[in-house]
C-alpha cells in the first residue's frame, strides 16, 4: 500500500487493469518513481541474478525473468519487503490448498462450517472441486481436490455451487 499511494487513494484504481502490457512499466515508474531492482533466488535462498523491481513480476510468471537456467523457472513467491523475488521449478507451484481471510457470502451466512463448492482462483481459470472449511475470525482454508498452480496472495479465491455464487475470500498463502 505505501508503494502506490497514489493508486490507493484514488476512488477506483481499476484502471491499472486496462494498461497494455508493454506501456505498464511506463505508468509504474511515472506513479511512483521507487521501483528498485532486487535479488532474484532459487527456493534454496540462492542468488540467480537481478530483477527490474518486484512489481514488474507475477506469480507463476515464466518470460522475462533474466536469467538463465537448465530448465524454465516461474516466480515462486514475492517478498516486497526485502524487494525478493523466489524462482522455482512448475512442480513448486503446485498447490492442494489454499489459505483465506475476509471471507464473504453473498447471502451472509455460509452454508455450513465445512462445505464443498467450485473455487475459481484466476478469472479465466475453471473452478476447481473443493472443500472448504472456515476457521476463525473470517478465515478458511480451501482443499482442491486437485491441485493448482499459481495460488497468488492478494488475489480472490470465489465458491459456486454450479452457476450459482456463494462468496469467496482473499488468498493469503
Amino acid at each position: 500500500r505505501d508503494f502506490l499511494p497514489s493508486l490507493e487513494e484514488k476512488d477506483e484504481s481499476q484502471d491499472i487493469c486496462f494498461i497494455a502490457e508493454d506501456r505498464y512499466q511506463d505508468f509504474l515508474n511515472k506513479k511512483t518513481g521507487k521501483i528498485k531492482k532486487g535479488k532474484i533466488l532459487n527456493s534454496k535462498g540462492e542468488y540467480l541474478g537481478d530483477h527490474r523491481g518486484f512489481p514488474y513480476y507475477t506469480i507463476g510468471q515464466r518470460k522475462g525473468l533474466g536469467i538463465s537456467h537448465s530448465g524454465p523457472l516461474y516466480v515462486k513467491k514475492i517478498i516486497p519487503e526485502k524487494n525478493q523475488i523466489i524462482v522455482g521449478e512448475m512442480e513448486e507451484l503446485i498447490q492442494n490448498h489454499a489459505y483465506l481471510e475476509d471471507i464473504n457470502f453473498i447471502s451472509g451466512e455460509p452454508p455450513s462450517k465445512e462445505f464443498n463448492a467450485d473455487v475459481k482462483i484466476r478469472y479465466s481459470s475453471p473452478g476447481v472441486p473443493a472443500k472448504i472449511v472456515l476457521g476463525e475470525g473470517n478465515t478458511a482454508i480451501v482443499y482442491f481436490e486437485k491441485s493448482v498452480s499459481s495460488v497468488t496472495p492478494g488475489q480472490s479465491a470465489v465458491f459456486y455451487n454450479g452457476d450459482i455464487l456463494l462468496g469467496g475470500g482473499v488468498i493469503i498463502g
